[in-house]
């Protein structure tokens, strides 16, 4: 059997190679030149036999009429649909990442093309004259662009007033969950009634909308007292299929509104079906009345819900008091995790970020702990232990003067929350994976930070130990050129790897080191992460300009 990894940049060849083997992960690194031809080539793939361990390593390569990659990949992807071909070569290695040989295959279509696509969907959006709720049939149109990626343009077909059952209008509150899989979005519509200044903020219907803009209310609700939606988002799971392919249940946590008189952290929490049917109602008295819930996710029937949170005399303020400004102009003073089970809670708790500060452990070779201030983060991910622990990973980032906020800001520092089967809070991890920025191109400052970092997690196979993998943005690389007429010059990061090792039990944590640091800097090929073969976690990189290929492996047994 073949594990394939399909790639969408650069490649290489052999003659050197060199062993690293860090006293706490055994790592085992190997360099090979590239051939001239193939770097100017493209990596189409690679495929790792999982019974022998062995690597293959494919690309195409130019011909004689693009001798530019550049013009390369262009010529490559605009005659794909035609079914354009490229000589390939392929270099075949190891498990122990030796050079077994090469060999060239002859021209055949070197992928299957992007094809253009097209739907129709509905769109909520507010009608000026009533500001009432309408909606728009939208056709959509994406067409693949190689260095972008799809690009999607719209077209308004028709629209349609949104009125509820006894003609009255319905307000706009903005949210909506997209249900491609049913070809329909759910639309949450509060009810305008007259002479009732309250009702378009406690009553509420769910709205099934199709492309063609036929409408039925599939459930309706009423709160006691006047609220505003906080957070509106599909449930997250394990599960492999995508929200498009599998629509998950729809969560909303709703705050009370301060002249509604209710009680300030008393948050009302609604997991609704993709049929639109409530299936869960609780109120949550929430320990913050300032609650930026990151996500929720489903684990064995639970949902959690977290999110750092600012916590002012909650029996007294409400939460918009509290959140005045958007939440990146605002500092965080806990983090706050709940546990739902059946439409009950579990647990909620707020640790205050110092005491997460104080509890935080640092790799062997880093010099102090990090900061956590609580000024411009992101949750980007969580994950659950055998033992019943859940994981969190954290990100912060800063928006510096006059920076175009993209996706975040400037990405820093990642850290790991730990906490306990009851929610208590057990102990942080906090790595400094930023690179020197003496090696950093002076241009690609304002642009490689804004990706967060992605993780992943390997149990060791005594069960004692978790391996932290974490790939993240070292530098960019800069593809076309730019006058005083137009710039075409598109942008794109190359990540690296951090790699270290934790003992949750203990909690302790190892020295992390950067896959290919002591060789020149090496960086992932595009697209590509850690894949794993036993206990073998393979990665791929490159030089920036392509000459070199640095094969690595994790031992993961010891």
């Amino acid at each position: 059997m073949k594990t394939t990894i399909n790639i969408l940049l650069i490649t290489l060849i052999a003659v050197g190679s060199n062993n690293i083997t860090n006293a706490q992960i055994p790592v085992l690194e190997k360099s090979y030149e590239v051939s001239n031809k193939a770097k100017r080539g493209f990596l189409d793939k690679i495929e790792i036999n999982k019974e022998t361990g062995n690597i293959d390593i494919l690309y195409a390569l130019p011909n004689a009429l693009t001798t530019k990659r550049d013009l390369f990949l262009s010529t490559l992807v605009f005659g794909a649909v035609t079914g354009n071909k490229a000589k390939y070569e392929i270099y075949s290695y190891d498990k122990d990442l030796n050079l077994i040989g090469t060999s060239r295959e002859e021209e055949r279509v070197y992928f299957e093309p992007y094809p253009e696509y097209s739907y129709t969907t509905a769109e909520p959006t507010m009608r000026a004259s009533c500001l009432c709720l309408s909606f728009k049939q939208v056709e959509v149109k994406a067409e693949y662009n190689w260095f972008s990626g799809y690009k999607k343009t719209t077209k308004v077909i028709d629209k349609k007033k949104a009125q509820s059952e006894d003609d009255n209008n319905y307000s706009f509150t903005g949210r909506h969950y997209e249900l491609p899989s049913q070809k329909s979005i759910l639309v949450l519509a509060g009810k305008k009634i007259k002479k009732d200044m309250w009702s378009a903020y406690t009553k509420y219907d769910i709205l099934n909308v199709d492309n063609e803009l036929n409408m039925k209310v599939t459930e309706s609700f009423e709160l006691e007292f006047g609220s505003v939606v906080i957070y509106s988002a599909p449930l997250k799971d394990e599960k492999a299929a995508t929200n498009d392919e599998l629509a998950r249940d729809w969560i909303m946590v709703f705050a009370p509104m301060k002249a509604s008189k209710g009680t300030p952290n008393d948050f009302t929490y609604f997991r609704i079906n993709s049929q639109g049917k409530i299936v869960e109602r609780l109120v949550i008295n929430s320990p913050s009345n300032g609650w930026n819930i990151e996500g929720t996710y489903e684990q064995n029937g639970s949902v959690y819900l977290y999110g750092s949170s600012i916590s002012k005399d909650p029996s007294q303020k409400y939460y918009e008091d509290v959140v005045k400004k958007g939440w990146n102009e605002l500092t965080a003073t806990h983090y706050q995790l709940a546990k739902i089970t059946k439409g009950k809670l579990d647990y909620i708790t707020a640790t205050a970020l110092s005491d997460i500060s104080t509890k935080q452990a640092t790799p062997t070779n880093q010099k102090k702990p990090l900061e956590i201030d609580g000024k411009t983060y992101q949750t980007t991910g969580i994950r659950f232990l055998e033992s019943g622990d859940v994981i969190f990973t954290y990100q912060d980032y800063e928006i510096k003067d006059g920076e175009v906020h993209v996706a975040g800001g400037t990405y820093k520092s990642v850290y790991l929350f730990q906490y306990d089967i009851s929610g208590a809070f057990k102990k942080s991890f906090g790595v400094d994976i930023n690179p020197d920025l003496s090696n950093v191109k002076k241009v690609s400052r304002n642009t490689w930070e804004h990706l967060p970092a992605d993780h992943y997690f390997y149990p060791s196979v005594d069960g004692k130990r978790m391996y932290w993998l974490i790939r993240s943005a070292k530098d960019v690389a800069s593809f076309g050129s730019s006058s005083a007429e137009h710039n075409d010059i598109v942008c794109k990061p190359m990540n690296g790897i951090d790699y270290g090792s934790i003992n949750f039990e203990t909690g302790e944590i190892s020295e992390f080191k950067t896959i290919g640091a002591e060789k020149k800097p090496y960086y992932l090929f595009s697209k590509t992460s850690g894949t794993q073969v036993g206990n073998f976690i393979y990665f791929f990189s490159e030089t920036e300009k392509g000459d070199k290929m640095l094969l690595s492996r994790i031992d993961i047994s010891k």
